[in-house]
């Protein structure tokens, strides 16, 4: 049996039992690996399959018993008449070998050395024969072995189902298209779909919740008093606001909002409220680009943009101010300018750099995937999100998924360009 492991986010293979126990033995083959063979429904970690326990110690598996070959029955006879020779008792075959002469039969006893020497030279014969024969035999079964392997190889990844491996990108330059990044958001998602709702409702879970902040007297008052502030009080038209629990929870969100608006501390509060979004953006985009690479992602790597939250926090602000500077000047090198920037969180938390570094990196995986691809599966990404709001929630929250991982297969297809790192 053999099968498909994920190395470096890609899926290479297949490895026979064999392959794979000199991959633990070179340490490339761990217990937490994930592996995939025919007949399996999804990865699985190395260590819970049982078959490769053998494997994950180092230890090939046992050889199976083999019938012995036509060279190795051959030898069987040969050794088997040198003991007769040397014995004395008379050769069944003799009459029958060419190379035995009637006068050497008829002065059987007579000349025992001579017939010694006659039956030796017959069995080296009959030894080099075997010897050519055996070789000829280990070519001959080497060959098969081969050609059976690869098809073997060939029959397992035609009915693998392509859903099931990652992409495997290949370096050098690859061409992309606006499909392509949808297609592979679209199967990466159908590889932990559970997963992938869980950390979008993650997501929009811890959002919402920091978003109300700004609009809590009892957070925002005593930071007004220390701030020496006092913020309006504004006195609403009771008879606009029923009795009624509907109207009364309209009022009460009326006056936190107009609160909020005339308070110091809300205002601060939703500048801090907003960067901690981009914080939680760039952790889900990562989710998703860790999704794309067939990674087994907790839900909770959404926080994961927490890991570097000043850097993407700082590099928000730099993106932002030369967005708007370009966008001043004129509208498109704004556009032009944003697209160029919009894989800095990712390259941020991914390959752990700075602002200024992760800028540079999206700089490069742009120019690596060309920019009007980076538009197009920008622009489409968008679009398939706001289509799932037709799908009420839980459509929207499947569209926004497929969505983050195309911008994930993007950005990992640059990469593997070999000018996006």
């Amino acid at each position: 049996m053999e099968y498909y492991i994920v190395r470096d986010g890609e899926a290479v293979g297949p490895f026979s039992e064999d392959a794979l126990a000199e991959l633990a033995a070179g340490g490339e083959l761990v217990p937490q690996t994930l592996v995939w063979t025919e007949g399996m429904t999804d990865w699985a970690e190395a260590g819970s399959v049982s078959e490769l326990g053998r494997a994950l110690k180092g230890e090939k598996p046992a050889s199976p018993v083999r019938a012995p070959s036509r060279a190795e029955e051959t030898a069987d006879e040969i050794e088997k008449a040198d003991d007769e020779a040397a014995s004395g008792a008379p050769d069944s075959s003799a009459a029958d070998d060419p190379l035995t002469d009637d006068s050497d039969a008829a002065a059987e006893g007579s000349e025992p050395v001579a017939e010694d020497q006659e039956v030796s030279v017959t069995a080296a014969g009959r030894a080099d024969d075997g010897d050519d024969e055996a070789d000829e035999d280990e070519e001959a079964e080497r060959a098969r072995a081969a050609r059976a392997r690869r098809a073997r190889q060939q029959d397992a990844a035609a009915a693998t189902p392509r859903w099931i491996l990652p992409y495997a990108r290949k370096p050098g330059t690859v061409p992309y298209r606006i499909d392509d990044g949808l297609r592979e958001g679209w199967n990466a998602w159908k590889l932990h779909p559970i997963r992938a709702l869980l950390a979008i409702l993650l997501y929009v879970l811890v959002v919402a919740a920091i978003s109300v902040i700004p609009y809590i007297p009892q957070v925002t008052e005593p930071i007004d008093a220390a701030l020496g502030a006092s913020p309006q009080e504004m006195v609403f038209d009771e008879s606009a606001f029923p009795q009624s629990p509907a109207g009364q929870f309209r009022k009460a969100i009326a006056e936190m909002v107009f609160a909020a608006q005339s308070s110091p501390a809300a205002l601060i509060l939703g500048v801090i409220v907003s960067l901690l979004s981009y914080v939680l953006v760039a952790g889900l985009v990562v989710f998703h680009l860790w999704h794309v690479r067939g990674g087994r992602v907790s839900a909770f790597a959404v926080l994961s943009g927490f890991r570097r939250p000043i850097s993407v926090i700082v590099a928000t602000i730099l993106v932002w101010i030369v967005v708007v500077i370009g966008s001043v000047l004129f509208v498109l090198p704004g556009i032009w300018l944003m697209v160029k920037f919009m894989f800095v969180p990712m390259a941020i938390i991914d390959q752990k750099l700075g602002p200024i570094a992760g800028m540079k990196a999206s700089w490069r995986a742009t120019r690596a995937l060309g920019w009007w691809q980076c538009f197009g599966i920008l622009l489409a990404s968008g679009l398939v999100a706001v289509l799932g709001i037709l799908g009420v929630f839980v459509g929207f929250l499947v569209t926004l998924s497929i969505g983050m991982a195309a911008l994930g297969a993007a950005y990992d297809t640059a990469l593997a360009n070999g000018r996006g790192r």
